[in-house]
């Protein structure tokens, strides 16, 4: 087989698309196959207590495996902790903004697609960085699994990733302007264009709601990164995205890495 169509556990791919309102937390739960995925089902997660949905759950059972696919930040920048647990109302705070509020791996994104994460330092986001972590907290008790972060496409099983769909969508060259909003869906035709390919299913999505949407753009994102298509981090960049998180979406164009 060709590096595009070598198959990797896990057989499952669960997108989330994290919000501080669980009413509005998106997931979605596609199938491997041997060109990309197929979606099964979609939805929201409900208020707390609500029952997980039975799609997710054969995912989370299923002995060959299952990767989470979560767009939220999964940590905070290192410096902010320390730097704010020592300071004191009214005293200046001797560290630049950027390095206080944003992490090594927003940078990257910056950089290289010149786009700009939202801040989980700074930014509303950060409640629903909570929400995304207690939602992955409840999935490791519930089903018994330690779901830790995966690092490469060969420790992906059980597993879980941090992505973000506006960053896959600049590296793949796709427009995305209001996609989210629900009287401008014909702006996602660009989208379907670009994965259904790959994503069997996705067209049939169209008009759901953006948090859902959302969520079936994380599975194109988790795709990438079994692929091998993704920016990982090098030995420096890795000892701070234990901590902080990071970011996994395509090189730009979507491409392959060399070798």
């Amino acid at each position: 087989m060709t590096r595009t169509t070598r198959m990797h556990t896990p057989r499952w791919i669960i997108g989330l698309d994290a919000a501080s309102d669980r009413r509005r937390f998106g997931w979605a739960v596609a199938e491997r196959t041997q060109t990309g995925a197929q979606l099964v089902a979609q939805g929201l997660l409900g208020k707390p207590g609500t029952a997980w949905p039975d799609a997710m759950c054969e995912a989370l059972r299923d002995p060959h495996g299952v990767l989470l696919s979560i767009d939220a930040p999964l940590g905070w920048p290192r410096r902010m902790g320390p730097t704010i647990a020592a300071h004191r109302a009214g005293e200046p705070v001797d560290v630049r903004k950027n390095d206080l509020f944003r992490r090594g791996t927003d940078d990257v994104v910056r950089t290289t697609l010149r786009k700009q994460p939202l801040e989980v330092g700074a930014d509303l986001i950060a409640r629903a960085a909570m929400e995304a972590l207690v939602v992955l907290n409840a999935l490791r008790r519930d089903f018994a699994k330690s779901l830790p972060l995966a690092w490469s496409p060969d420790a992906a099983r059980d597993a879980v990733i941090e992505v973000y769909p506006g960053a896959t969508l600049t590296a793949h060259g796709v427009a995305r302007s209001k996609y989210k909003d629900p009287a401008t869906v014909g702006a996602r035709g660009p989208m379907i264009d670009a994965f259904e390919p790959r994503l069997t299913g996705l067209r049939e999505r169209v008009g759901e709601p953006s948090d859902i949407f959302d969520a079936c753009l994380c599975i194109v994102c988790a795709l990438d990164f079994l692929e091998g298509r993704c920016i990982a981090p090098d030995a420096a960049q890795r000892v701070a995205a234990e901590t902080e998180g990071w970011i996994w979406f395509a090189r730009p164009g979507g491409g392959m890495p060399p070798g």
